[in-house]
């Protein structure tokens, strides 16, 4: 982490950390601030003063806020394209089966149970469960999973829209800090 901002003249030169093995002048270097991260800054040409890019930051914590919203969501998600598939089609044989009565459901013939809700029907075959009771487990982890990720996403929508109405860099970080990635409804 370099410490000073080096120039020529009034020209931006780089970033350095002045040593013994170095011998700037100090008429060439400015103490870089606090929070300083060269991405988000830019310098002026007149004073030699490091100023902060509200579109730079703005941009930066936009990025943060998704790769939050993606690991936090990946906690509640399974990973791996086979696992989708088989949460796509477990999630189709719930919202299938909703609103059929439990008796109708476990009187259907094999042949139906197979045709209808396959994956229902080998997990009922395997456990011994009535396939309505297979069912409602699908629809349950649907649901619960849906709402968690709608509560990330809730959050992480509402923390974009105010991180994009702050009007200066540093109000931006602030919306940043007090994000509440635990609230819940």
């Amino acid at each position: 982490m370099h410490t000073h901002a080096l120039f020529l003249g009034n020209e931006f030169q780089g970033e350095v950390t002045p040593d013994s093995l170095n011998h700037y002048s100090a008429d060439r270097l400015v103490p870089l601030p606090t929070n300083y991260w060269s991405k988000d800054y830019y310098w002026t040409w007149s004073g030699r003063t490091a100023v902060e890019d509200a579109v730079r930051v703005e941009a930066d914590l936009l990025m943060q806020v998704d790769t939050r919203r993606e690991t936090t969501q990946m906690t509640v998600l399974t990973a791996g394209g086979a696992k989708k598939y088989v949460y796509n089609r477990k999630a189709a044989e719930a919202i299938a089966a909703s609103g059929i009565v439990a008796s109708l459901l476990n009187a259907l013939t094999l042949v139906d149970k197979k045709k209808k809700y396959p994956f229902a029907y080998a997990e009922s075959a395997l456990t011994g469960e009535p396939l309505s009771t297979v069912l409602a487990r699908f629809e349950a982890g649907m649901n619960a999973s849906a709402t968690e990720n709608a509560r990330i996403e809730a959050i992480s929508q509402k923390a974009k829209r105010d991180i994009k109405a702050a009007p200066t860099a540093a109000a931006k970080r602030t919306v940043f800090a007090v994000i509440n990635w635990n609230w819940s409804a």
